[in-house]
Parts: C-alpha cells; sequence; structure tokens
C-alpha cells in the first residue's frame, strides 16, 4: 500500500482504519460525515470560518440514471480547528 492514496467513505473514519492505512505507508482521503461528531464539526468549522479566498473549489455535474447530480468539492488546508492530537498524520498537502 506504500505509496498509494485510499479514498474511504465515513467508515474509514474510524481510527484502526486510518491507523492501519497508515502503518502501510499508505495515505487517506477520508470522508467525514456526522458520525465522527467532533471531526465533522472541526471541517465544517473550516470552512464556515475562512475567508472564501482560502478555500478552492471545484465543480461537476453529471447527467446518468434519470438525474442531474451537481457534486462540489471544496478544498482548504488550515489545519486550525482539527485535532492533531487525535488525528496525528493529518496535514496540510505538500
Amino acid at each position: 500500500m506504500e505509496g498509494c492514496i485510499v479514498s474511504i467513505d465515513a467508515m474509514g473514519c474510524q481510527e484502526d482504519i486510518s491507523n492501519q492505512i497508515r502503518e502501510q505507508k499508505g495515505d487517506c482521503l477520508l470522508a467525514v460525515k456526522n458520525s465522527q461528531h467532533a471531526l465533522f464539526e472541526a471541517v465544517e468549522d473550516t470552512f464556515k470560518l475562512q475567508q472564501s479566498k482560502d478555500v478552492s473549489s471545484s465543480e461537476e455535474l453529471d447527467f446518468g440514471h434519470g438525474r442531474i447530480e451537481n457534486r462540489t468539492c471544496f478544498i482548504s488546508s488550515d489545519l486550525q480547528y482539527v485535532d492533531t492530537l487525535k488525528w496525528k498524520d493529518v496535514k496540510n498537502p505538500d
């Protein structure tokens, strides 16, 4: 798994799962949901309290299966609201 980026749903926010990925020298891209309340609030606060110039975004419009999906991804490298003691390997992208 070394050098891989693992994109995982909210299940990856379980500490044992993210720890295993890191132990195998992989990186994680996690989907954070409200079941991880403290982490969810930290991420939410990051976007609520930052000025718009500090946030990047990307938007995708998809048509299929009888519906239209509009996906927006917001990106921030500000970690001031994240508990870096609990999520010790969380870091800004290089």
